[in-house]
């Protein structure tokens, strides 16, 4: 199979144009770099049905690395905006609300599941916490 005059093979459901002594390019790549021009460091070309081998440019959409990690992670936009992710505990998709932040990112596990898990860790651990609070306050009043 041929594009554009260079051999096409698949791999991991992707195509892969083979240039010859220049190397191999993803033919996705190829066929957007051809459209618009060379793809900025930092941003990827995501294929919008998912499907690896529809490289038409009306799949192709150029995203940053960040949002293509989002988009194959489940999380939804709402106007344009990141508005909900699923749990990776529950596997619910819940408002980005129901996340504890952690700085400019989001937390895993959701408010609910992320509670339960530091709830049954103290429960487990109550002896080892009493130890290290006790050793923490007997610290404290020999400095002081």
């Amino acid at each position: 199979m041929e594009y554009d005059g260079f051999k096409l093979r698949k791999a991991l459901g992707y195509w892969i144009l083979c240039k010859g002594y220049s190397g191999t390019v993803y033919l996705h790549r190829y066929v957007w770099e051809k459209e618009y021009g060379e793809i900025p460091s930092g941003m990827v070309i995501h294929h919008k049905d998912g499907d690896r081998g529809n490289c038409s440019l009306d799949n192709l959409e150029m995203v940053s690395k960040s949002d293509h990690v989002r988009i194959h992670s489940g999380w939804v936009r709402r106007d344009g905006e990141w508005y909900a992710k699923p749990c990776t505990v529950c596997g619910e998709l819940k408002p980005l609300t129901e996340f504890y932040p952690m700085g400019e990112i989001w937390q895993a596990r959701c408010k609910v599941c992320h509670d339960a898990a530091s709830a049954e860790y103290d429960r487990k651990n109550l002896e080892k916490t009493r130890k290290r609070k006790r050793a923490y306050w007997h610290r404290r009043k020999q400095t002081s």
